[in-house]
């Protein structure tokens, strides 16, 4: 029994639909945005492979609304997941530049006093600190990030003109 060439093409536009969703869902584990593209060229190609198909006249209406159903879904997913995947990318870069490591060598400014904790201005935002050791830290002294625990940065009184840090002193 031979297949008809419209049976053969739906099965083929079908499978096309299917691997592009599977690739746009898989790009939102991978985040690469490149996979998403893929899984819209396959959404695509299945709407085009069913574009010339001559179905027997009692399939037409039929493949006709597969073939608009599947457009409309294809424009609709491979929009969806290309802003997502654009926002992810976004988000990446945003996390990459702005992550705590970032913050580490960078300098701020006490906003409290550091008694050993407080908070500290460093690039524009604010931030709860710790002092590293038993430095005391006035409020509008500048500090350094040393490091960070969890959403806490570990700070250390910069030395000025030469001066070592101050130790724990009574604030006046």
């Amino acid at each position: 029994m031979a297949v008809e060439g419209w049976i053969l093409s739906f099965a083929v536009s079908l499978a096309l639909f299917a691997l592009g969703a599977v690739l746009m869902l898989a790009d939102a584990e991978l985040e690469t945005g490149i996979v998403s593209l893929a899984g819209a060229a396959c959404t695509f190609m299945a709407v085009i492979v069913l574009i010339p198909v001559q179905a027997p006249p009692e399939n037409l209406a039929f493949v006709t609304t597969v073939r608009n159903v599947m457009l409309a879904c294809g424009v609709v997913t491979t929009g969806f997941f290309l802003f997502v995947s654009y926002k992810a990318y976004e988000a990446k870069r945003l996390r990459e530049k702005v992550g705590m490591s970032s913050l580490v060598g960078e300098r701020g400014v006490a906003k409290t006093e550091l008694k050993p904790r407080g908070v500290v201005n460093v690039k524009g935002e604010l931030w709860s600190a710790i002092t590293e050791g038993d430095h005391y830290v006035a409020k509008g002294e500048e500090v350094e990030v040393v490091g960070y625990d969890g959403v806490m940065l570990i700070v250390r009184p910069t030395s000025r003109g030469g001066e070592a840090p101050s130790k724990w002193r009574m604030a006046g």
